[in-house]
C-alpha cells in the first residue's frame, strides 16, 4: 500500500487532532485538546499518510539525558498512535524506523517510558527500569503535621521541580518553558495541582492529582524533603480511602509508610543508534542500552518527557 512518511506535520493540525481522538483510548477529547494546545509539536510530529490523510505519528521532543557527570542528547518520542482501521499493517514499525534513522543522524540514543514493551523491542529498544505505582490506604498515612496544603495559586514551581529531580544523577530536566508548558496541559487536561507549604509559606512540594474510580491518583510528585510528600498525600487522604501514587523507579514509599508495596508499570525503554561512538565518547566499551546504565548505578527519574 502506497504511503509518505514525513518527520513533520505542518499544516495537519486539525487532521492529527481528529486521529488522536480516534486513536487514544486513554485520553478524553478534552485530554487531546489540552495535549495540542500545549504539548503539540509540528515540527517534530513524525506522519504517515496513507489514503491522504495521517494514519500514524509518533511525536518526538529532543532532550537532554544526564548520566551524573555525563549529558547527551537523546530522542524522546512521547507519544504515538495509529488509526483502529491500519493496525496491524506495520505503520507504526515503518514510522519508527524513520524516527531512529533520523535519530541516528543527530543523537546517541533513543529513551521513552511506555507500556508497549514488546512492540519497541522489535525495534531494538531495551527495558533498563521499571516506575513504580503504590496504593495507600488512608489509615497508612499520618496526618498534615507543620506545614499546609491548598491548591496552585500560580507561583513559581520550577525551582521545586529542578531541586526535586537533581536528587536523581540519571534524569531528563526540563527547561522553565517546557516544565510550564507541562503544567499549562495537566491544568487544562482536568488534573488537580496541590501545593506544600511550611509553617513559613514556603513552598516545598507540589503534586499533581486526578480522581479515579479507586480513589485518588497522583500522577507527580515533587518536593523538597518527606514532611512535604506526607502532607501532600495526607491532604487527599481526607476526602479518599485509597491513593494511587505512581513514582519513578528509584523512589521507595516503603521506607516512610509501613507496609505499603508497589507493583511495577511502565518502562524506561533506551536504544542506542550509536554504541561504538558512544563508547568512545564515554571510554568503555557499551554494546547495550543496559551495559550504559550498569556504567552508571545511580537513581534515575524520567517523570516528565
Amino acid at each position: 500500500m502506497t504511503h509518505v512518511i514525513r518527520s513533520e506535520s505542518l499544516g495537519l493540525d486539525d487532521e492529527i487532532r481528529d486521529l488522536l481522538e480516534k486513536s487514544m483510548i486513554g485520553m478524553s477529547e478534552k485530554e487531546v485538546g489540552a495535549w495540542m494546545d500545549h504539548i503539540y509539536d509540528p515540527e517534530n510530529m513524525f506522519v504517515m499518510i496513507r489514503d491522504d490523510r495521517p494514519v500514524s505519528c509518533i511525536q518526538v521532543k529532543h532532550r537532554v539525558l544526564h548520566l551524573t557527570n555525563r549529558q547527551l542528547t537523546v530522542s524522546v518520542p512521547v507519544l504515538f498512535c495509529t488509526h483502529p482501521d491500519y493496525r496491524l499493517q506495520r505503520c507504526f514499525g515503518k514510522l519508527m524506523e524513520a524516527v531512529i534513522a533520523q535519530a541516528s543522524a543527530n543523537d546517541l540514543a533513543l529513551l521513552t517510558v511506555s507500556d508497549q514493551v514488546k512492540v519497541l523491542e522489535k525495534r531494538s529498544f531495551f527495558p533498563v527500569a521499571r516506575c513504580r505505582e503504590y496504593w495507600l490506604d488512608r489509615i497508612q498515612i499520618p496526618p498534615l503535621s507543620d506545614g499546609s496544603v491548598r491548591p496552585w495559586r500560580g507561583e513559581d514551581l520550577y525551582p521545586v521541580y529542578q531541586g526535586f529531580v537533581r536528587n536523581f544523577p540519571i534524569r531528563l530536566e526540563l527547561s522553565r518553558d517546557e516544565f510550564e508548558a507541562h503544567l499549562a496541559y495537566l491544568r487544562a487536561a482536568g488534573r488537580r495541582i496541590w501545593v506544600a507549604a511550611d509553617q513559613w509559606t514556603h513552598v516545598e512540594g507540589f503534586g499533581v492529582t486526578l480522581p479515579v474510580s479507586t480513589g485518588i491518583r497522583f500522577e507527580l510528585l515533587a518536593y523538597e524533603n518527606s514532611r512535604a510528600l506526607v502532607n501532600l498525600l495526607a491532604r487527599q487522604a481526607r476526602y479518599t480511602q485509597t491513593l494511587v501514587v505512581r513514582t519513578g523507579p528509584n523512589e521507595a514509599l516503603e521506607r516512610l509508610f509501613e507496609g505499603v508495596v508497589h507493583r511495577p508499570k511502565d518502562s524506561v525503554l533506551v536504544r542506542l543508534t550509536n554504541w561504538q561512538l558512544l563508547s568512545r565518547w564515554l571510554n568503555m566499551e557499551l554494546r547495550s542500552p543496559q551495559a550504559l546504565f550498569d556504567a552508571f548505578p545511580a537513581a534515575m527519574w524520567f517523570g516528565l518527557l
